[in-house]
């Protein structure tokens, strides 16, 4: 086998980042899939029903705390992702977990870059420690 490209998505449906290389813990590749985005009902959504999504560059700080979301069509958002606080139940196709919500300021840009009304509000999540799927 050869392989020739390797791309992680760190929010699930949103764009890839290429790695020359990439570490490898018991659950896959650093960072890859380790958010995704839930509507109200804690449901994840992908780029079939928003295909905006597509367009969400997600870059990791070099340090690799930050993350940034950036479309060229809104202002970017740097944040730091939590792996504590408000644990929402969450569905992934038929599994139910519980993931971390990343907080107001980050569900708020995610919304309006998608311009989404206020009352179809998307969270980002991340997968908890504690539940795995």
């Amino acid at each position: 086998m050869i392989v020739t490209d390797i791309f992680i998505y760190p929010i699930k449906s949103c764009q890839g980042i290429q790695l020359q290389t990439a570490e490898v813990t018991p659950k896959g590749f650093v960072w890859d899939r380790e958010f995704m985005l839930v509507n109200s009902q804690g449901k994840f959504i992908t780029q079939r029903q928003y295909p905006d999504l597509a367009r969400i560059k997600v870059t990791i700080s070099a340090d690799l705390i930050d993350l940034e979301v950036n479309n060229s069509s809104f202002p970017p958002l740097q944040f730091s992702p939590t792996v504590t606080g408000k644990e929402l139940p969450v569905m992934v196709w038929r599994d139910r977990t519980f993931a971390i919500d990343q907080g107001d300021h980050v569900a708020d840009w995610f919304t309006q870059a998608l311009q989404l009304p206020s009352e179809k509000q998307v969270r980002l999540v991340r997968q908890s420690p504690n539940h795995i799927r």
